[in-house]
């Protein structure tokens, strides 16, 4: 089978395995998960993950826009606005800054989420 004729999920995990074939310290991935089924992203992260640890690779640093995946596979967001960092921190920290969210979300959202934050704090 020609590489063309695959699924687009399977070429993202060729794509993948490619680079963990070096055997690399570090891996940098663009957007792993995009253009693929949202059914398909997360067995595409999961295998990430699995075949890391089990070959050894000490970090994997992802550019990525969906928060699902970068909240659900990080141990450390870095989130940058316009090349300058807006937070660097767990997921638990960035997802309650507040500067984060409105500007991913925008300003109509980011109130809907802090008031309801604040309302389950209180």
């Amino acid at each position: 089978m020609l590489t063309k004729n695959l699924p687009q999920g399977d070429k993202k995990m060729l794509d993948v395995a490619s680079a963990f074939a070096l055997h690399p310290e570090v891996i940098l991935l663009d957007e792993p998960t995009s253009g693929v089924s949202t059914s398909d992203k997360n067995k595409i992260m999961e295998t990430l993950v699995s075949a890391s640890k089990k070959i050894g690779i000490k970090s994997i640093i992802q550019v990525e826009h969906d928060m699902d995946i970068v909240f659900s596979y990080s141990d450390r967001i870095i989130a940058l606005h316009q090349g300058k960092i807006l937070a660097d921190g767990a997921p638990e920290k960035i997802e309650k800054d507040e500067e984060v969210v409105c500007t991913v979300l925008g300003q109509k959202e980011c109130f809907k989420i802090f008031s309801s934050i604040l309302n389950r704090e209180n």
